[in-house]
């Protein structure tokens, strides 16, 4: 990333991210898993390869990441904090290369099922659904479906 960057995420990364995580992502965690999200990140770093997105200063501000569901097939994760909007312009650049790296040694990478989420990201809102797909493309498909600045 250019003014933010991604490395590898380390243990102590946790406890930063699980004390300014967004509450939506909280709430995804606690309903996906039933774990804390100290808990659910560990998992993610002990179990898989993940990266995390930090701000100019080194401040996290998401992770990321890939754990193997099968032999072949991986499941992909991310979580972030309230200040990930400083920054998720350059992450959605940039994102696709790194979650290409992530995946590199499975077959297939997918999210887990969930349903439609309506988001916000910069004044923009949509929704989306997540599905599985090869790795070399997209595991996550946005639609756009309005903007503040209309």
């Amino acid at each position: 990333m250019t003014h933010g960057y991604v490395r590898d995420a380390s243990e102590d990364d946790i406890q930063v991210l699980a004390d300014n995580l967004r509450p939506a992502d909280i709430a995804e965690i606690k309903a996906a898993s039933g774990n804390t999200p100290g808990a659910a990140m560990l998992r993610g770093v002990q179990g898989g390869t993940s990266k995390v997105a930090c701000l100019p200063s080194g401040t996290p501000a998401a992770i990321f990441g890939i754990v193997p569901v099968t032999p072949l097939v991986g499941g992909v994760w991310m979580v972030a904090t309230n200040d990930f909007h400083l920054l998720h312009r350059q992450f959605l650049r940039e994102c696709k290369a790194e979650l290409g790296k992530l995946s590199a040694d499975y077959r297939r990478s997918s999210t887990t099922p969930m349903p439609a989420t309506r988001f916000t990201i910069g004044g923009s809102s949509g929704w989306a659904s997540r599905s599985s797909k090869d790795t070399r493309r997209s595991a996550t498909r946005v639609v756009r479906s309005s903007s503040s600045s209309r």
